[in-house]
């Protein structure tokens, strides 16, 4: 085998040269992304503002955020659910309804939506 074939079929596993930075964040900031990968998403901030003002339905969400399909809204708040942020709510008045609102994590991100409020508006 030549030197170039033996190189190319070596057991040794490839090196990748690593961003310093890129590899500093995702070690030290590990819940800063997993939380900017679930916030980031579209509508979901639109979502977390809605419910900031009150407990809303399904409905309700899907009438104050124009353009977000039933499944996307769907998705969002189970991840959101899952994510701990909101909380589903069933009540019984003649017939089921839910409700969701923002847990304690999620009232938490007010002054995270206030900053990037005074931000946009600033920029």
């Amino acid at each position: 085998m030549n030197g170039l074939a033996h190189e190319c079929f070596s057991e040794k596993p490839l090196q990748f040269e690593k961003d310093p930075i890129q590899v500093a964040a995702m070690e030290e900031n590990n819940a800063s992304i997993l939380a900017w990968d679930l916030l980031g998403k579209r509508w979901t901030f639109r979502i977390i503002i809605q419910l900031l003002s009150r407990s809303q339905s399904f409905l309700e969400l899907g009438k104050h955020i124009p353009g977000i399909s039933e499944s996307v809204l769907s998705d969002r708040l189970k991840e959101l659910e899952r994510a701990e942020v909101i909380q589903r709510q069933e009540y019984n008045g003649g017939s089921t309804r839910i409700i969701y609102r923002l847990t304690e994590k999620g009232r938490a991100l007010e002054p995270v939506v206030k900053a990037i409020g005074a931000w946009s508006e600033h920029f």
